[in-house]
């Protein structure tokens, strides 16, 4: 079933989905499932594209469609695979406000999915990808839709999982418009933007005087780049991203289109000891979803286990950072409000804590708190043990940059992470 929450207005409204396999004793395995605004669907005969959807070896992939205008309509889906040759159609006939999970044995070669708009309502659409050897799920939205990005905006790409081990980043990209996609793909280091200096004034003569210098930044150089080139209906998929780009300590990636429009999905997969892999979906982001000066997003629910719980890698404990990234070029200055329940206290609803901090975020850089409860905290974190229930409030304070917060929880048996994008 879904979940449905109407409002007049959608700024005040958190929502956050998760699903979680426990069958295993040695840990969680799990994801994040991203929302959906009811406005932000395909109508007409506009299409909802999936890359990464995966059907070979210990992969399998499930689909699910609804819609969400309340008039009746009719979903067209198709499997395609690389060279955008299908695979598979079946098209279902969808009740106001109904969703349908799809029967849908994926074939062989198939690495993207298109669902298309056939009547007078609006379609959303999901697929969860599973790795029978680990029981992990991940969830495959459709980035440019749930977004709004546009088909000339960038698009960024956070590299959230880049420690040391079997780590790889994948990236599927899809030709979403009837034209050659071309476009590039960068890599950017999570290091200072560069500064020039700029004079003020003019002198007699139309020559320039020095009145004063002010240090102006500057977005920040690639560390490497690939050229995207990409006809109608096609997938490309880097299965290691970061190897590919010759960009191993990327912080993140941006895709600039040149022409055409697309959709990309991205995730990092490890190797888990106990059997399997498990994936991490990466938000795909631009400035549209972006915070401006005066706005804040809430996340709620988060957790934070204390040093006995975190050492020993207790089953369903969990660790949480935050990351943040500028999108519009301009620095911002962001605090970020941490609300807690000390354990010790939380059957006493008024014994509740509050710890603020503020950051300085440059121009086109991502910014990671590791562990937000300590960074926010302070050295007092110790003597509060496992946090429950947190919420992080994230606010431009200051400046004209446009600022996207995304929260990382870690499960710490496992090292799963689930990532957020309110």
């Amino acid at each position: 079933g879904t979940l449905q929450i109407r409002s007049l207005e959608t700024h005040p409204v958190a929502v956050t989905g998760k699903v979680f396999n426990v069958a295993r004793a040695d840990g969680l395995f799990g994801t994040s499932l991203a929302s959906f605004r009811s406005d932000r669907g395909a109508s007409g005969s506009q299409r909802v594209v999936l890359p990464g959807i995966r059907g070979e070896g210990a992969d399998s992939t499930r689909f699910f469609v609804q819609e969400v205008s309340g008039i009746t309509t009719a979903a067209r889906t198709e499997i395609l695979d690389a060279t955008g040759g299908v695979l598979l159609s079946r098209t279902d006939d969808l009740e106001p406000f109904a969703m349908r999970e799809l029967a849908i044995a994926v074939p062989p070669g198939a690495v993207t999915a298109v669902v298309t708009n056939t009547g007078a309502g609006r379609v959303i659409a999901r697929a969860l990808l599973s790795d029978a050897g680990s029981g992990d799920i991940t969830d495959l939205v459709d980035w440019t839709i749930r977004n709004a990005i546009g088909p000339t905006e960038p698009q960024l790409i956070p590299i959230l999982d880049r420690g040391a081990g079997s780590r790889q980043t994948e990236l599927i990209i899809a030709n979403r418009g009837p034209e050659t996609l071309r476009g590039t793909l960068s890599s950017f280091s999570s290091g200072p933007g560069r500064r020039r200096a700029v004079a003020h004034g003019s002198g007699g003569g139309g020559f320039p005087f020095r009145t004063g210098w002010n240090a102006v930044r500057t977005p920040a150089r690639p560390d490497a780049a690939v050229e995207i080139d990409l006809p109608a209906g096609q997938t490309r998929v880097l299965a290691d991203a970061l190897a590919e780009l010759g960009a191993p300590g990327a912080s993140h990636l941006v895709f600039t289109p040149a022409a055409g429009s697309g959709s990309i999905t991205a995730r990092t997969q490890r190797t888990f000891a106990g059997g399997g892999v498990f994936r991490t979906a990466l938000p795909v982001v631009s400035s549209g979803v972006a915070m401006r000066l005066g706005e804040t997003r809430e996340f709620g629910g988060i957790e934070s286990a204390g040093r006995t719980a975190s050492d020993a890698r207790q089953v369903s404990s969990f660790g949480s950072s935050l990351t943040l990234v500028e999108t519009a070029g301009q620095q911002a200055v962001v605090r970020v409000t941490l609300q807690f329940t000390p354990a010790i206290a939380s059957g006493l609803v008024s014994l509740r804590g509050q710890a603020k901090k503020d950051y300085t975020l440059e121009a086109n850089k991502l910014l990671q708190i590791a562990d937000i409860a300590a960074e926010i905290i302070g050295p007092s974190r110790g003597q509060f043990g496992d946090l429950r229930n947190m919420q992080i409030d994230v606010s431009v304070v200051s400046g004209q940059g446009a600022v996207v917060p995304i929260l990382t929880e870690r499960e710490n048996a496992t090292g799963d992470l689930i990532v957020r994008l309110e």
